[in-house]
């Protein structure tokens, strides 16, 4: 299984294979600064027991991943989207630090 995704640049690309957050995985390069993930036998035979007492497929399980993958950026777009519409709030005073902290 691979999967190839767009960076634009080497930097991107180093930071990419070095961010520890893909484990069990060798991040190759292509000539186009596209990483492939290749995920070591130990990971892939782990990921389909996984899949299986699921009573899924490896393949259905990465999609549900990548649709909920994307669907965080969009939610962190919507808050985005919200602090920019209240901007305009403005409280009145400044808190103190218990103040803030006060349940």
């Amino acid at each position: 299984m691979t999967l190839a995704a767009p960076i634009r640049s080497i930097k991107s690309a180093l930071a990419l294979a070095t961010e520890g957050r893909i484990s069990g995985f060798l991040a190759k390069y292509s000539l186009f600064l596209q990483p492939i993930l290749v995920p070591s036998a130990s990971s892939m035979q782990e990921s389909r027991c996984i899949a299986r007492a699921q009573r899924s497929t490896l393949n259905e399980a990465f999609r549900e991943w990548l649709r909920q993958y994307t669907q965080s950026a969009g939610d962190a777009q919507s808050f985005d989207a919200m602090m920019r519409q209240l901007q305009h709030v403005d409280a009145g005073r400044h808190f103190s630090r218990n103040e803030m902290n006060e349940r």
